[in-house]
């Protein structure tokens, strides 16, 4: 289900709220998507993490079929 809301949300410009996660997953954020992957996401500017969740900048939904496999394993 985590993986359904991950494919989904981050195609959205509102991305996923930290609620939704932590409800679905049972963990915080940074637990639930691989926390290395997820820092360099940020780091290269693809994915943004803020206190409200989780969203992908324009050039990472471009490679979200990329991005997503690695931030989910």
């Amino acid at each position: 289900r985590i993986e359904e809301m991950a494919m989904m949300g981050l195609r959205l410009t509102a991305g996923i709220a930290r609620a939704d996660i932590e409800r679905i997953a049972g963990k915080p954020l940074e637990e639930t998507l691989d926390k290395r992957y997820l820092d360099l996401m940020v780091r290269s500017g693809d994915l943004l993490v803020d206190a409200d969740g989780v969203r992908a900048t324009a050039s990472g939904r471009a490679r979200l079929n990329a991005i997503l496999p690695k931030l989910l394993a």
